[in-house]
């Protein structure tokens, strides 16, 4: 055993920091690299979790769940027939809906857009060129008129309040029987929303979204109408069954990224791995059910509970093109979107 083990066995802490530094001192010639702890650890141990955000942000935090709780709670459907459609988003946390709009529309939908976002993902290569795949930057701009996001990495294309320029897709929007089931989610307090148009066709490109996240801890619907056949090689969803229930295995997580501590780094805390997911899933069946891919034919329409976790896969051949919208409950928030006096109270956010 050499001297400096057994010097931290025997001497009391105080003494065997004092005499390393000491022995340190006669050893170093000049200063060598830099400070490997650069907080301030003696304010750390002073306010504990104080030093990354204040307190408020928990109370915060509850009064958003408990609005959520007592205002949004579902109810069952007008229409009999779609009340096995919001058990199952319910329960398991998503739902799928085929025969809902008839082929003919489908189809006339998927001719018109796969051009315009076929023209959206040549401008992706584009920027691609300019700024590389790597930058991982997601950019906005207008596009045919349109505020439209070209995801680098992926070479996924977003065509933001598609109605606008497509009014005949409204029938998306205003459909009787997904107004029915996600009015009923939210118990008939549903805000507005609109309508994009995703475009993915770059195969074998990095998904970020595999890494499996959570987007947020307040009730919010997408639902999605698949333009295209999506199988397991078409990059479909992911959902882990039963995990859009807040519990403890998930709910400090969800305060941090409440609090939007740290966003100045870009730290995302609603990020879970998918061994994570499947020893959850071993051990609690209860709480989390095994990833299952959410696969579909060209005309089905996918409810998800997206306080759920769930992810992408990497698109291994053909594209994927759908329609979206995102509904949230009254009182809630979008997790981007917390208010200024919300993330004032934590450390480096934005």
């Amino acid at each position: 055993m050499n001297l400096s083990k057994l010097g931290y066995l025997l001497l009391p802490p105080i003494v065997f920091r004092l005499v390393s530094r000491a022995r340190n001192r006669l050893r170093r010639q000049g200063e060598l690299g830099v400070r490997q702890v650069r907080t301030d650890l003696r304010e750390l141990k002073a306010q504990g979790f104080r030093y990354f955000f204040d307190d408020r942000v928990v109370h915060e935090f509850c009064e958003y769940l408990e609005r959520d709780e007592a205002i949004n709670r579902p109810v069952a459907t007008r229409d009999r027939s779609n009340q096995r459609y919001l058990d199952e988003l319910v329960e398991r946390g998503y739902c799928v809906v085929s025969g809902v709009f008839p082929e003919h529309t489908i189809r006339k939908w998927h001719d018109e857009l796969k051009p315009v976002m076929e023209g959206a993902s040549q401008r992706c290569d584009e920027l691609v060129s300019t700024h590389g795949v790597v930058s991982m930057r997601n950019i906005q701009e207008t596009y045919r008129g349109r505020k439209t996001n070209f995801e680098l990495v992926s070479g996924v294309v977003r065509l933001w309040d598609a109605q606008l320029s497509h009014p005949e897709l409204l029938g998306f929007l205003h459909n009787g029987t997904i107004v029915d089931i996600v009015g009923s989610f939210f118990g008939g307090n549903t805000n507005e929303s609109s309508i994009y148009v995703e475009y993915k066709n770059k195969v074998d490109w990095y998904e970020p979204n595999t890494s499996y996240h959570s987007d947020s801890p307040f009730r919010i619907v997408k639902v999605w109408l698949l333009l295209n056949d999506v199988g397991p090689r078409n990059g479909p969803l992911v959902y882990c069954e039963r995990t859009q229930v807040i519990d403890d295995w998930r709910i400090l997580r969800d305060v941090l990224e409440f609090s939007k501590y740290n966003k100045k780094y870009r730290a995302f805390y609603a990020h879970f791995s998918r061994s994570e997911l499947a020893h959850l899933a071993n051990d609690f069946g209860n709480l989390c059910a095994y990833e299952k891919q959410v696969t579909g034919k060209a005309g089905d329409v996918i409810i998800a509970d997206t306080r759920g976790v769930h992810g992408r896969t990497t698109l291994r051949e053909g594209y994927r093109l759908q329609l979206g919208s995102v509904f949230s409950g009254l009182g809630n928030t979008f997790i981007g979107d917390i208010p200024g006096e919300i993330k004032r109270l934590s450390k480096d956010s934005e």
